[in-house]
């Protein structure tokens, strides 16, 4: 049964006297706004034979970075220390208890634990409307900027809610977001990932807040709409995990919504970079980008479609032990999950490449683009598939054995995924040595990441061995799932978790 929705009034009434009330946050205010003042004036009479004007400049510059450190390590910072306060303190399961609904919880630590770093943000964007008004700029570009920063930094505080209602110690995502981003924004590398971890709303941000782009501009819209639907997306699935954290919050249903969605925002990065990178990397611009960009993302895509399986494979394993189930979305079945996560990945990132790549394999014009076993085409959908049916294969087997089976199939994914085409890499080097020719064998195919790359990278590499090997693995994996499963329904695997949840737990909202 769906819970009802709440306003997070109460929950971020108790985040507030946590952090010290009234007196804490009036004592914050003035001691920060008492070191602007006179950073400022200090700042001002050691370049006193500057321009006002520049000296402003700079200020505003200085201004947005600490904006923007305050929203995104701030934020992330108070959000983790909230929920880790709670869960050492077991005030999480008190919460439980409480006729406070899901969703009501999860944002009353979104914006409850959060309140010094609003207020901070908040003496920022007043501070900033003086120094802009004093550059000369409108205040309203200002205004805006701060709310596009806001929002990007939201989804990241969302995130990091998801990350930290959990049943074991709080996690937070910031570090490995914020250290990819870092990677994928200069470089333009991957410019889809940078949209989905809601970085490039904090980039287009700081352009907004410094004057080098316009508000009317159409990309920004777009991104920031991105981070508004990928935060309302984890603020959902932290309800859900809130009230059942026995069962995953990612399951089938929600997995495949996180594929899809990082699939369109994959689409636009990649449509996008044949315009941007060209006027703004221009020094990691090259032609043949666009089909590193491509394939690296269907090969990240199947690491989002493993995400989905390995959530349905949990819930039908946990339903099987005795676990109520939320919904019907706890449901779905892991192998109809396998293919439609493997037809969304081949569909989608096939539609981006068929402008790309058809001009070069529509010969002659008028006839069908070859689709033989070993087209590329072909050998991308059949890699999609194999791996999902790997992983679900896997997961099966380990994550009933092993508590930190989740961790396990990680681990798999980077071994059988990598190692090949590693161990491949190791083997061209060790040729070239000797002045050989290094032709990527039939190793590097073994995997699914190997097979994609060498079915667009190379006309001449061995397709077929590859995916035999990997459908070998996946017919050996399922077999072993299939017999798990046998053992699940005869009774012989292990009973249901005896671990005792609050009233209405069971049938909470999701």
């Amino acid at each position: 049964m769906r819970e009802r929705f709440q306003l997070p009034l109460a929950m971020c009434r108790v985040q507030y006297h946590l952090l010290g009330g009234h007196w804490r946050m009036l004592l914050i205010a003035v001691i920060y706004l008492g070191v602007a003042v006179i950073g400022s004036v200090s700042f001002r009479r050691i370049l006193r034979n500057e321009p006002l004007a520049a000296i402003v400049g700079w200020l505003v510059t200085g201004l947005t970075g600490i904006q923007v450190l305050a929203a995104v390590f701030g934020g992330c910072s108070a959000v983790h220390r909230a929920m880790l306060r709670d869960y050492e303190t077991k005030m999480i399961e008190s919460h439980r208890l409480t006729p406070m609904s899901n969703v009501s919880v999860a944002l009353g630590y979104l914006f409850g634990s959060t309140l010094q770093v609003l207020l901070l943000m908040l003496l920022n964007v007043a501070i900033g409307c003086v120094l802009v008004a004093l550059e000369g700029r409108p205040v309203s570009h200002w205004l805006w900027g701060n709310l596009v920063l806001w929002i990007g930094a939201v989804s990241l505080w969302a995130a990091t809610v998801f990350m930290g209602l959990r049943s074991g110690k709080p996690l937070s995502p910031a570090p490995a977001l914020i250290g990819i981003a870092m990677v994928t924004v200069p470089a333009m590398f991957l410019p889809g990932a940078g949209l989905f971890l809601g970085t490039y709303a904090v980039v287009f941000a700081v352009w907004v807040l410094t004057g080098s782009i316009t508000v009317a501009t159409p990309a920004l819209f777009f991104v920031v709409l991105i981070s508004f639907i990928l935060g309302i997306f984890w603020v959902s699935c932290a309800a859900a995990r809130y009230r059942r954290p026995d069962l995953p919050a990612l399951n089938a249903v929600r997995g495949l919504l996180l594929l899809v969605f990082w699939l369109v925002v994959a689409t636009a990065g990649i449509i996008a970079y044949e315009h941007i990178a060209p006027r703004f990397a221009v020094q990691f611009y090259a032609e043949n980008h666009l089909l590193h960009q491509w394939v690296a993302t269907m090969i990240l895509s199947l690491v989002f479609g493993a995400v989905a399986v390995s959530g349905a494979v949990e819930c039908e394993l946990l339903v099987v032990r005795g676990a109520a189930p939320r919904r019907w979305t706890d449901r779905v079945s892991s192998e109809a999950t396998c293919l439609i996560a493997a037809l969304l990945i081949w569909a989608v990132l096939m539609g981006v490449g068929w402008p790309v790549w058809v001009p070069d394999i529509w010969k002659p014009w008028g006839t069908l683009p070859p689709l033989a076993l070993t087209s590329p085409w072909v050998v991308t959908f059949g890699a999609c598939v194999l791996a999902m049916l790997t992983i679900r294969g896997v997961m099966a087997v380990v994550y009933p054995k092993l508590t930190a089976g989740k961790l396990m199939v990680g681990l798999f994914v980077i071994i059988a995924w990598g190692g090949p085409p590693g161990a491949d890499s190791l083997r061209a080097v060790y040729l070239s040595d000797f002045g050989e020719d290094p032709v990527p064998s039939f190793l590097t195919g073994c995997s699914p990441a190997g097979s994609i790359a060498g079915a667009w990278y190379d006309a001449s590499f061995p397709r077929l061995p590859g995916l035999l090997v990997q459908a070998v693995l996946a017919v050996l994996t399922t077999f072993l799932a299939w017999r798990m499963n046998r053992r699940s329904a005869t009774g012989t695997a292990e009973p249901a978790s005896t671990r005792q949840w609050p009233s209405g737990a069971q049938n909470g909202g999701g």
